[in-house]
């Protein structure tokens, strides 16, 4: 199936396709984007809606008027889904569920939609094995129902006890042209009431002026408790979470309260924080006068040993000369020294007086 040929279609035929729930996503894609589809005949098939995709688009989808299921596995859980989107439709007007194996329960589900539903006209629940509780479920919503005109019920389980509750309300049903119980288990009489209560003038008078039957009376009773308990149920569904929400409010103040407590300590540790910084500005602000301190007094160092390279290079060579002139001395001496005859004892002993008395050195010379 394409999509980009479908959503073109007025009236889109798949009968007997073999299709499934996963085959019919398309078609529920094209509920949700065409504004042109009117019929769509899907016959024939395996589908049972047992997911809420294909029914959420019907439920939105504003063109659709005829609506063919017959002979699909739609059962009670595709009934509810189906009933559901169809208490939310306004355009839809056939419904065909022939041999959906919906029964009872599922007649229940789109009997209670059919209370508020005002476009369905012709709703076909042929073979669908809905006996006498599923006919008095109908009977009870043809009571407020104000659109539909044709209900077929044939082959199916319904008896003289449902059949009878379904002519009952007739008389207060001044819409309803047609009700079929063919291939039921209903008696001629019965089915004669049915068709005198159709032809009855008395159907287009009010309501207010027709006193209802006891037992219609007693399940509008029974309907409006059940509605009554479901509104309780709701209430206490809604107190009880509201009294979880509260309980979680609470923990909110408390986890609030416990934040803003953190945040207070937060605040503490960020002006000690602030504190530390301004410490260690100051410190660093003293490092760098510091820092620089040392690299002025590393420039006058630099400066002095400049001032002071020229008179060492100058002091170097002085020593180097004076070096060089005591080496030249030394060898001299040595020079002198060997050439020198060796004095005499006694000349030694000599010189030794005299320098004792201080004149040695003239002696020596």
């Amino acid at each position: 199936m394409d999509f980009d040929s479908l959503v073109k279609e007025t009236k889109i035929t798949l009968a007997c396709k073999d299709l499934k729930d996963d085959d019919i996503e398309v078609l529920a894609e094209v509920l949700e984007k065409s504004t042109i589809v009117t019929e769509m005949d899907l016959m024939l098939n395996q589908i049972t809606l047992s997911d809420d995709v294909f029914t959420n688009a019907l439920a939105t989808n504003e063109s659709l008027k005829i609506l063919n299921l017959y002979n699909n596995k739609i059962g009670v859980e595709g009934a509810k889904r189906l009933a559901n989107a169809i208490a939310n439709n306004k355009t839809l007007e056939q419904l065909n569920l022939e041999g959906a194996e919906i029964g009872d329960d599922g007649v229940k589900y789109l009997a209670e939609t059919l209370k508020s539903n005002s476009s369905l006209e012709v709703l076909i629940l042929r073979g669908n094995n809905i006996g006498d509780d599923g006919a008095a479920s109908l009977a009870t919503s043809l009571l407020f129902n104000t659109s539909i005109r044709v209900i077929l019920l044939g082959q199916n389980r319904i008896s003289d006890a449902g059949a009878d509750k379904l002519a009952e309300v007739i008389e207060y049903n001044s819409v309803l042209d047609q009700i079929m119980l063919d291939s039921n288990n209903v008696s001629n009489i019965l089915d004669l009431k049915i068709r005198n209560a159709l032809g009855k003038p008395s159907r287009k008078k009010s309501k207010k002026e027709q006193a209802l039957p006891r037992w219609l009376f007693e399940n509008m009773l029974a309907y409006k408790d059940e509605k009554l308990t479901e509104k309780d149920a709701a209430i206490k569904t809604l107190q009880d979470e509201n009294s979880t929400l509260e309980a979680k409010i609470d923990c909110k103040d408390q986890e609030i309260a416990l934040l803003r407590q953190l945040e207070d300590e937060i605040i503490l540790l960020d002006q000690k924080i602030l504190k530390r910084d301004d410490a260690i500005a100051t410190m660093m602000k003293e490092m760098a006068n510091k820092d620089e301190k040392i690299a002025s007094m590393a420039t006058e160092i630099s400066s002095l040993k400049s001032s002071l390279q020229k008179p060492l290079e100058l002091l170097s060579e002085l020593l180097n000369r004076k070096d060089e002139e005591i080496s030249s001395l030394k060898a001299k001496n040595k020079s002198i020294a060997k050439n020198t005859p060796k004095r005499s004892e006694s000349y030694r002993c000599l010189r030794l007086v005299l320098i004792g008395l201080g004149i040695g050195i003239a002696c020596d010379k």
